[in-house]
């Protein structure tokens, strides 16, 4: 008796697990990189005393190696770290939860997208490309003599390795997003074994964890750029951009990539989100429109379809987001041009 009473326990509670270890499995994180998949582990409590910790070993670096405009300059710097590390675990904690919810789509076009993407993700170029800026732009620096080589100037440029890198790494997963939102806005999603909602499109679920992904970057990297360009002027005010070419090729790399590529990119995702429900609500139609059977049924599936088509085009508005990233479009304009109309075309309108 007591032996069976022993077996019927261990089958229980086998059985017991089962579920477990099998929810375990559909819920299994994303292996990234090492570094990201750090990132991804970090507490806030973590994230504040490591932050904190660098802030105290620099402001006792700076009384003994002073350093001008100090104050201002870490402030930039401590931010534009902050929101890349707050940035890249909500991009990581979006991707495992997009693939929990699109692993059910039966569709071949859409998992062969997914797995394409997943791959930009998480390619070993995603650190070489980084680290390909960070030489240029730290080298730069230390040609120029912006950086001064003492205990503070290696401070600063061992936290200069870590915020460009995130970034750039955070730059590189929008625009990998953005070519994610274009290859599923050329989609047709008619083919069998689609997930999404038939009723209201734009309100399917893996659609709405995009769009959140992708206004949440938007803000984000906004906000960076323009902290970005306030940190390179602070510090290469001095410098003529006419005088030093690499202050005029820095110079150019940021414009082009926050101020022109960046806006133009966080546009075309707005409208390839479109193109997305647009789609869906097509197959939604052409879906029902085959159910029609009688005449009697006619009017109901035609409603239906009347209904679908009225529903909204975008997942869910954000006007004061977008109003954000018009305002600092428009700022980051003004303050990349400043020093290009200062050192170059003032002088010749002069003339």
């Amino acid at each position: 008796m007591s032996k069976s009473k022993k077996r019927t326990r261990k089958t229980a509670s086998s059985n017991y697990r089962n579920p477990k270890s099998n929810n375990a499995s559909q819920k299994e994180k994303i292996d990234f990189s090492v570094i990201n998949n750090f990132i991804r582990d970090l507490s806030i409590r973590q994230i504040f005393f490591i932050s904190a910790s660098a802030l105290v070993i620099s402001i006792v670096l700076n009384a003994f190696y002073p350093m001008k405009l100090y104050t201002i300059k870490v402030i930039i710097m401590v931010s534009i770290l902050l929101i890349a590390i707050y940035a890249e675990q909500k991009f990581i904690a979006a991707i495992d939860n997009l693939n929990t919810k699109m692993t059910g789509n039966r569709s071949s076009k859409i998992m062969g997208i997914k797995v394409k993407f997943l791959r930009r993700v998480k390619g070993s170029h995603n650190f070489f490309i980084p680290m390909f800026f960070i030489v240029f732009f730290g080298s730069s620096a230390i040609t120029l003599g912006l950086v001064n080589i003492d205990p503070l100037g290696v401070c600063c440029l061992i936290a200069f390795v870590v915020i460009v890198y995130f970034s750039i790494v955070g730059y590189m997963q929008y625009m990998y997003l953005a070519l994610f939102i274009k290859d599923l806005s050329e989609t047709d999603f008619n083919e069998a074994g689609q997930i999404y909602n038939k009723t209201y499109p734009a309100k399917t679920g893996w659609l709405i964890d995009i769009t959140k992904l992708y206004q949440l970057y938007r803000n984000c990297f906004f906000v960076t750029g323009s902290l970005y360009i306030i940190a390179f002027y602070i510090f290469t005010y001095k410098f003529q951009i006419t005088e030093y070419p690499l202050v005029f090729i820095c110079w150019s790399v940021i414009f082009i990539a926050i101020v022109v590529l960046f806006p133009v990119t966080c546009l075309s995702e707005y409208i390839n989100i479109q193109a997305i429900v647009s789609n869906i609500k097509e197959a939604a139609a052409l879906d029902y429109s085959k159910r029609i059977r009688s005449q009697e049924n006619e009017p109901e599936y035609v409603n239906l379809i009347i209904n679908i088509m009225e529903t909204s085009e975008y997942p869910y508005k954000d006007l004061l987001g977008k109003g954000m990233a018009t305002l600092l479009s428009a700022a980051n304009f003004a303050a990349a041009i400043y020093p290009i109309y200062t050192d170059i075309l003032q002088p010749i309108f002069a003339n």
